[in-house]
């Protein structure tokens, strides 16, 4: 709060000061200030592309850093003993993932944690090898200082497109977020609800006899 006084064209001041009131938003954080919520689900109804909490699911090197058009600045950082990775970029190009080819059919939806330094919304979807079609992806509106957690569902991406190979995934992009200069993310993975079927669980307590 502050006070207003009045002064006339002589020098005098009003005897009583007005106390005004003032209400301002909160400042934002443009990077984290806290690590990203933890996840929960089992490892086996989990396929991590990228998270402190699981393993990496495909079988080759991954690349967090493709930028097509536009490369970022990407730095990779670390709270409480959590990692996450931070973009710096006008987005008009997109941020893209690559990793080895993995099926997510058994899957049911794909989880994403982002911290934006503004209000907006970002474009992010999953890729599929082999059709020039095969981006699958959906817009979040994302609110600036917090971690803006989603799931999407697998259905709900190929509804999107219905060239989206399900059995084939090896990209997942971040596209056209000109609103924004800064975001991170954390906990992308997929993952199912259920248990996996029985028919194909790993094989336990094996023995050989020779």
């Amino acid at each position: 709060s502050f006070e207003v006084t009045a002064i006339d064209a002589a020098g005098k001041e009003s005897d009583t000061p007005a106390e005004v009131e003032v209400t301002m938003a909160a400042a934002t954080s443009p990077v984290p200030t806290e690590a990203a919520p933890i996840p929960t689900w089992p490892a086996d109804q989990v396929m991590s592309i990228y998270s402190n909490a699981y393993d990496f699911a495909p079988a080759s090197l991954n690349s967090y850093n493709e930028g097509w058009y536009l490369p970022p600045t990407m730095a990779e950082e670390n709270i409480g003993g959590d990692n996450y990775l931070r973009y710096h970029t006008n987005m008009s190009g997109m941020v893209g993932w690559q990793f080895g080819q993995i099926s997510v059919a058994l899957m049911e939806y794909i989880h994403v944690d982002i911290w934006p330094s503004e209000d907006g919304a970002i474009t992010m979807g999953p890729t599929s090898a082999d059709d020039p079609n095969r981006v699958a992806s959906v817009t979040l509106n994302v609110v600036a200082g917090q971690w803006n957690s989603f799931n999407i569902s697998i259905a709900e991406l190929q509804a999107a497109n219905a060239s989206f190979d399900v059995t084939k995934v090896f990209q997942n992009q971040f596209i056209g977020y000109s609103a924004q200069t800064t975001f991170s993310v954390d906990n992308v993975y997929f993952y199912r609800t259920t248990p996996p079927p029985a028919d194909l669980a790993a094989p336990t307590d094996v023995t050989v006899n020779s």
